[in-house]
C-alpha cells in the first residue's frame, strides 16, 4: 500500500537526522500528560454469511460506510515526559465518542439462490452511525538507543463499538415477485437494518522515536496480532418475519500502523496530528439466525449451512494538544498511548 510506504520511507529518513545535543532531564522527570483530541475515521466495517463451510463464496455481504465518522476524545497518560533523552515504564489510555451522523451508504449483495452461485439480491441504503465508542490503554517501554532517538515496545488493548442503522434506498432482485421484472429497482423508505460491531483486540505494538529539530518530533507505530474476540448483531426489519443474525469470532488478523508529527510549545504543551491505518479481517465463526422464534445455527434454518464472519478497515486522521500535569522540565516530551485510532 502507497501510504505504508510512504510512512516507512519518513521513519527511516527521521531516524538518520541527526537531533540537536541536549542534557538528559533528571530520573525523576515523569508525569501525568492529558490530551484533549478529536479526529475522523474513514473506512468501512464489513460483514459477511458463508454459503458453504469452509469454502470462500459468499451466501451475503454487506459493506457498512465510515465515510467519515468524526469522533472527540481524552487521553491520559503517565510516563517519561522526555522520552527523547529518558527511558523506562509508561502506560495510558484514550477514549473516544463518535459522533452520531450520516456516514455514506451501505451495500448488501446476497448469493442465495440453491441453484447456482450468481449474484441473487441487491440493495443500497443510507447508512447513519448512531453510536460508535473506541477506547485503548497500553503499557509500554521505551528505550533510548541514542539522544533524540528512542524505540517503545509496549501491549496494548483496543476496543472499538459501532452501531449503525441503515434507512430508505432501494432493492434489485434476481425474482420478487411476479409483479416485478428481474433486476427491477425498488424504492423502499424507512429503517431497513440495523447492525452492531463489537472489537476486542489484544496486540504487541513497536514505536520509533525521533526528534529531528528541538521542537519537532516524528513517531511510527506498528502493531499485529491474532488475538480478536468479535460479535455482531445484524437486524433485518423489512423481511416479513423480521430476522436477526448474531455470530461470535475468535482469531484472526489485526494490524495497524501509522505515523505522527509533533510540535512542542511552551509551558509544556505538545501538538500533534496522527495518522494510521487500521486493518481487521480473516475471522469466521458460527452465525446464528433467529427467524420467526426459531433459534439455531444458520446452516440448520437455510437450505445452505453458512459461517459468518466480520471485517474492519479504516483511515484515521487525529489532532491532539497535550498538557503536562506533573513535575517536568523544559522541552518536548511524548505521550504513551497509543495514536489515532
Amino acid at each position: 500500500m502507497p501510504i505504508i510506504r510512504w510512512i516507512g520511507i519518513l521513519v527511516i529518513l527521521g531516524a538518520l537526522i541527526p537531533g540537536p545535543a541536549r542534557a538528559a532531564p533528571p530520573a525523576s522527570s515523569r508525569g501525568l500528560v492529558l490530551s484533549p483530541l478529536g479526529g475522523l475515521i474513514y473506512g468501512q466495517g464489513e460483514e459477511f454469511l458463508y454459503k458453504y463451510r469452509r469454502q470462500g463464496q459468499f451466501a451475503s455481504e454487506l459493506i457498512w460506510d465510515l465515510k467519515p465518522l468524526f469522533y472527540l476524545g481524552l487521553a491520559l497518560d503517565y510516563g517519561p515526559l522526555d522520552p527523547y533523552s529518558q527511558g523506562g515504564l509508561s502506560f495510558g489510555g484514550a477514549l473516544r465518542f463518535g459522533i452520531p451522523a450520516f456516514s455514506g451508504t451501505i451495500e448488501n449483495r446476497d448469493w442465495v439462490n440453491p441453484l447456482h452461485d450468481r449474484l441473487s439480491h441487491y440493495s443500497r441504503h443510507d447508512a447513519s452511525v448512531q453510536q460508535a465508542v473506541l477506547w485503548d490503554l497500553s503499557l509500554a517501554y521505551s528505550f533510548l538507543l541514542r539522544e533524540n532517538l528512542a524505540f517503545k515496545v509496549s501491549l496494548d488493548l483496543h476496543a472499538m463499538y459501532f452501531n449503525w442503522i441503515a434507512e430508505d434506498g432501494y432493492i434489485e432482485y434476481e425474482y420478487f415477485g411476479p409483479q416485478y421484472l428481474p433486476w427491477e429497482r425498488i424504492q423502499v423508505h424507512g429503517p431497513g437494518i440495523r447492525y452492531m460491531q463489537n472489537w476486542f483486540i489484544l496486540s504487541p505494538g513497536w514505536k520509533l522515536l525521533v526528534r529531528p529539530a528541538p521542537i519537532l518530533g516524528l513517531e511510527g507505530h506498528f502493531s499485529y496480532s491474532p488475538l480478536i474476540y468479535a460479535s455482531d448483531r445484524d437486524d433485518h426489519l423489512m423481511t416479513s418475519p423480521p430476522k436477526t443474525f448474531t455470530g461470535t469470532f475468535v482469531f484472526g488478523q489485526f494490524y495497524d500502523i501509522g505515523a505522527k508529527l509533533s510540535l512542542f510549545l511552551p509551558r509544556g504543551l505538545d501538538l500533534s496530528l496522527g495518522l494510521s491505518y487500521r486493518q481487521i479481517w480473516d475471522l469466521r465463526g458460527e452465525t446464528f439466525v433467529r427467524d420467526n422464534h426459531i433459534l439455531g445455527t444458520a446452516g440448520q434454518v437455510f437450505q445452505n449451512g453458512y459461517d459468518g464472519g466480520m471485517g474492519y478497515r479504516a483511515l484515521s486522521i487525529e489532532l491532539a494538544l497535550g498538557l503536562a500535569l506533573g513535575p517536568r522540565e523544559r522541552g518536548p516530551r511524548e505521550r504513551g498511548s497509543v495514536g489515532p485510532r
